[in-house]
């Protein structure tokens, strides 16, 4: 009864923990990176400089203002002078001195498309840092999988070494049955107990080693794993479909900043229309025949439409472009390179699973031999047939074959989680 109760405690508690799986290390990897955080800057940063590209059609105003002193004005001629004076009329003409505050509006209506390229520029630049983060980010993933299955691996001997411990121990008390009835020497219980004592130390060894990288793996995901906690092992997947990596993405999107960047430079060479307005306090002001007059400070205003167009444009438009076309042609060439790269990756890794899978076909037809000699070789030793060094050997033989099957099966699995991370499914 207290044994039943016991078995159903464990089997709760089994059922209550839930397994870590290898999609949870990616999902928790690229969340806990510490790039993530460049995210939200790159957002914020697009945000404001999207919305400065978009003041460039709010009107524009400038103050300024501005007190000179000339060598000379404009003045009527002596004989014009003489006669406004026979009339009775004192021309003063300008003053010298001169003095304006100014306070100008300007207006674009068409920038000749500078604005929009800005816009598609920005976006391209938040799109290209963005997947530069992503790419590195997903660089952690092959160190998950190393780091995973080396637990996966590292478990399973574990479990397989405490398998041989207790295949050993029943051995050891029929040995020591038949040393207390005479049939055997005292020295076989001795192999025995060796072979007992070196298990327990390399247990010691696998669990700190598995602790070790329990830690490496909370330290990637940013969870912690306690020693208790299990991990699951995954389940093989379809190994098919088109590279998914984010370089390419990247590349396209560095493509689509060089055509933003293209759409710049043709922009400037267009002319801009802008309407515009002038209010200024001084003198003189814009009735020149009044400020001779009385040479007085008055208000003034000036509005209009205005074209203009920066001709010098053309000197390095052409260079220019050029230029652009030589980045995008760098792009491409940098595409071609890392798909072949990928390419040679991805056929190494498919040929490295193919490998595996015909080394494992004889797996189960070796455990089952070597279990069926180590059983021959536990009653050959009853009988007195074999010594305690054959029947050591068999059993040691039998685990071997276990667990390079099982180890077999996790290559295979981690060479399909390799490549899944290489083409980014």
């Amino acid at each position: 009864m207290k044994k039943t109760l016991i078995l159903f405690f464990a089997l709760t508690f089994v059922s209550l923990t839930q397994a870590v799986t290898i999609d949870e290390c990616y999902r928790s990897a690229n969340e806990n990176y510490p790039l993530v955080k460049q995210y939200d800057l790159i957002e914020k940063s697009k945000d404001y400089s999207f919305s400065n590209a978009c003041r460039n059609y709010l009107p524009q105003f400038i103050f300024s203002a501005q007190a000179t002193l000339q060598s000379d004005v404009t003045d009527f001629p002596e004989e014009m002078q003489s006669m406004y004076q026979r009339a009775g009329i004192n021309m003063k003409g300008l003053s010298y001195d001169q003095y304006k505050v100014m306070l100008q509006m300007n207006q674009i209506i068409w920038d000749g498309g500078t604005t929009a390229a800005k816009k598609r520029q920005i976006e391209a630049d938040a799109e290209v840092k963005r997947l530069s983060i992503q790419k590195e980010i997903e660089t952690i993933y092959s160190r998950v999988n190393q780091t995973y299955f080396g637990i996966l691996m590292l478990q399973e001997q574990q479990k397989q070494s405490l398998n041989l411990k207790e295949l050993l121990l029943s051995n050891l008390k029929i040995i020591r049955s038949k040393v207390k009835n005479g049939v055997a020497i005292p020295s076989d219980t001795e192999f025995i107990q060796v072979e007992v004592l070196q298990l327990e130390q390399k247990q010691v060894k696998i669990k700190n080693t598995i602790l070790a990288y329990k830690q490496m793996l909370g330290l990637l995901t940013g969870q912690e794993i306690s020693e208790s906690e299990v991990l699951e092992k995954p389940q093989p997947i379809e190994l098919q479909g088109e590279n998914k990596r984010t370089e390419l993405l990247l590349f396209d999107s560095q493509i689509k900043q060089q055509k933003s960047l293209e759409q710049i430079i043709k922009a400037g060479s267009y002319p801009n229309i802008s309407l515009f307005a002038q209010g200024f306090y001084g003198k003189p002001g814009l009735n020149m025949f009044d400020d001779m007059l009385y040479d007085e400070f008055s208000w003034n205003a000036i509005g209009g439409i205005r074209l203009q167009w920066n001709l010098s444009s053309f000197y390095t438009k052409k260079n220019s472009l050029n230029n652009i076309g030589l980045s995008q042609s760098s792009i491409e060439n940098n595409r071609s390179l890392f798909e072949w790269n990928i390419k040679q990756q991805e056929t190494l890794q498919r040929n490295e699973i193919q490998k595996m899978e015909d080394v494992k076909t004889h797996d189960t037809e070796i455990v089952n031999l070597r279990t069926s000699i180590r059983k021959a070789s536990e009653s050959q030793y009853k009988n007195g047939v074999i010594t305690i060094n054959e029947l050591l050997r068999n059993i040691n033989n039998e685990n071997d074959a276990i667990l390079t099957q099982q180890m077999h099966d996790l290559e295979l699995l981690n060479n399909i989680y390799n490549l899944k991370t290489t083409m980014n499914w």
